[in-house]
């Protein structure tokens, strides 16, 4: 078998256990928070949206580096990095005592960790490009289904032994990962860079925002932004219609288990539709099928009901991830991806910290059904960009 191929397997376990691991527990946080002491709904409501903005602040301010450290040193090794690192920092989580603390590692998680954007660099240089956007959708679909997994055992955990298990268990997965990571995943040797890293962030600067990929970055962020504005406020949702804490562990676990399984299956599909098909069809056809599912969201009523559409909408736009990081993939040379992903990554960042302050307003000002009403705008702000983005790139091939 082709190298390239085992180390796409071994990325694909490792981003399952990987997003199963974060999946522990992450989902249960609001749930967390009440159980350490916060009563307040309003203060739940803004810790719950800090604990999400908090991780993409940190991620902003630190994956640029990392990336370029990746160039510099290897991919491999950003992979041990972030894996190990968030394995002690979620059985730090387990350990928390106080809100504060809580609070803080999350913006350590944002810092030191970062396995998704590691293990698609790796992927993005290791991978030949007629068989990119496949690569990068297998990824994607490990991603989904471990985040699938995950909060389902995760919910069980819970409620039967404790939030602070779950997180402590999600750790030692973490640690199992980077040991299979360190063993199994083989890199191509590379030359070391010889260049300053002042330097090379301003190279990179200048790369990722040349306008060819300034809207494919654009899209990026906004893609997050709809992906995060209502995520973060999901199990707080499950316990207002439920009515009750008990038993809302299990129900957000099973609901955000339909949830990835339907991006996991989108990311399949995009990913072998785009041998066949335009990334214009593949993108267009996607949001105007999300913005349909996300208007038909806002007049759901009843979890069954609301997970169902939610699930069709998170399919509709889950699997164009992989197409959109293919695009800006195939515009970098492969020795300067680890830059294009760590600044990916800020840019996302970035995003999702928006959706969450904005998040955090809509809820706390109105309620959080009214996040819903945000939905349909951003996918419709995300067609419109991809249709601008395809049309300036056919002007400029028939000016060529």
């Amino acid at each position: 078998m082709e190298r390239w191929r085992t180390n796409l397997y071994i990325l694909w376990i490792s981003q399952l256990l990987a997003m199963m691991s974060v999946s522990f527990g992450l989902p249960f946080i609001p749930y967390f928070m009440q159980e350490i002491g916060v009563a307040d709904t309003d203060r739940l409501k803004l810790y719950t949206a800090l604990s999400s903005a908090l991780p993409a602040i940190g991620m902003g301010l630190s994956a640029p580096i990392w990336g370029m450290l990746a160039d510099r040193h290897g991919k491999k090794l950003m992979i041990l990095r972030a894996v190990f690192m968030a394995g002690f920092i979620f059985i730090g989580l387990g350990a928390s005592s106080s809100i504060a603390m809580l609070l803080t590692l999350r913006f350590l998680q944002g810092v030191f960790t970062g396995t998704i954007s590691a293990s698609a660099a790796f992927v993005a240089s290791d991978a030949p490009n007629e068989n990119l956007s496949y690569s990068l959708g297998v990824i994607t679909s490990s991603r989904f289904l471990g985040i699938m997994i995950g909060p389902a055992m995760g919910g069980f955990i819970a409620e039967s032994f404790g939030y602070r298990t779950s997180f402590i268990l999600g750790g030692i997965m973490m640690f199992i990962n980077g040991i299979i990571i360190y063993i199994w995943l083989k890199e191509k040797k590379h030359a070391p860079l010889k260049t300053k890293l002042r330097s090379e962030f301003s190279k990179a600067s200048l790369m990722v925002f040349r306008s060819s990929l300034l809207i494919v970055m654009l899209m990026l962020v906004m893609h997050m932004m709809t992906r995060a504005m209502f995520s973060p406020y999901l199990a707080l949702y499950v316990q207002e219609i439920r009515g009750m804490i008990e038993g809302s562990s299990k129900t957000t676990g099973l609901i955000s288990a339909f949830i990835a399984m339907m991006i996991a299956i989108s990311s399949i599909i995009v990913g072998k539709l785009s041998r066949k098909y335009s990334y214009k069809s593949i993108l267009v056809y996607s949001f105007i099928f999300g913005i349909l599912m996300s208007s038909a969201l806002m007049f759901s009523s009843g979890l069954i009901m609301f997970a169902l559409l939610y699930g069709l909408m998170m399919f509709a736009i889950g699997g164009v991830e992989p197409v959109l990081l293919s695009i800006a993939s195939e515009k970098v040379d492969a020795d300067k991806r680890g830059s294009l992903f760590g600044f990916i990554a800020m840019l996302t960042s970035i995003g999702w910290g928006l959706a969450s302050g904005i998040g955090s307003i809509i809820s706390i000002k109105f309620s959080i059904q009214a996040l819903l009403y945000t939905i349909p705008v951003l996918i419709l702000i995300l067609l419109i960009l991809a249709l601008i983005y395809f049309r300036k790139q056919e002007k400029t091939a028939m000016q060529d």
